[in-house]
């Protein structure tokens, strides 16, 4: 009841059209082994070299997770301008491996490289001043409001204050009914997750030894 309730103070108040933007994380593998593969007759396979019978991943690999940081909106106008930001560790990524991948990434995606993979609130804080520089030219025209869930990493009052500093309204998604409310949840995450399992079952036939290069698969999230 309350977020309703705050929902419609803030479209009351409003004197431009608002533009709801959501902004979730989620975690995304840094490796998918868990696919069916491409089954080779006995008859078909090289003689020249062993041919491994099953892909062999290190527990590191299986274990990584990058963090995608997402801003999504109802005008499909306008997405293109909103920031993506994807979060790695120190041992997922070397510092030449980013300088490659940066160099090639879209305007509006971003790769961070932390201690942890994971949100938190210092990152929240520095997503959200990416986003106001993100919006600068279309602050005149809407009034943004951030909708966001209630995770640890989105709770604290200098992340409430930064938002009103820069006049985006918090509204926020009460516990156990991110499924209803939350649009990253309920129709981007999935489908996307569903399209990296699709292009890593790619990138693996197209590998000769079946592995999937980290430059290579970041690109692909992107």
């Amino acid at each position: 009841m309350v977020h309703f309730q705050w929902a419609d103070h803030i479209h009351a108040e409003a004197k431009k059209p608002i533009l709801l933007i959501n902004m979730d994380e989620t975690s995304l593998a840094m490796s998918l082994p868990n696919t069916r593969g491409t089954v080779i007759m006995k008859r078909w396979r090289p003689k020249t070299r062993k041919v491994l019978k099953r892909q062999h991943l290190k527990q590191k690999e299986l274990r990584s997770r990058f963090t995608h940081m997402s801003f999504v909106t109802h005008n499909s106008v306008l997405q293109p301008a909103l920031p993506q930001i994807l979060i790695c560790n120190k041992s997922q990524c070397t510092q030449k491996e980013l300088r490659e991948i940066r160099a090639q990434l879209p305007p509006n995606f971003f790769i961070w490289q932390e201690k942890s993979a994971w949100n938190n609130h210092a990152l929240m804080r520095r997503a959200l001043t990416l986003l106001n520089t993100h919006m600068q030219d279309y602050f005149d025209v809407y009034q943004v409001v951030l909708l966001s869930d209630v995770a640890r990493s989105h709770l604290r009052r200098s992340i409430s204050l930064l938002a009103r500093r820069y006049e985006m309204p918090l509204l926020y998604v009460p516990a156990r009914l991110t499924w209803l409310l939350q649009p990253a949840d309920t129709h981007v995450f999935a489908k996307l997750k569903q399209a990296l399992r699709v292009a890593w079952t790619k990138l693996r036939s197209e590998s000769v030894a079946g592995d999937v290069a980290t430059k290579t698969w970041v690109m692909c999230m992107s």
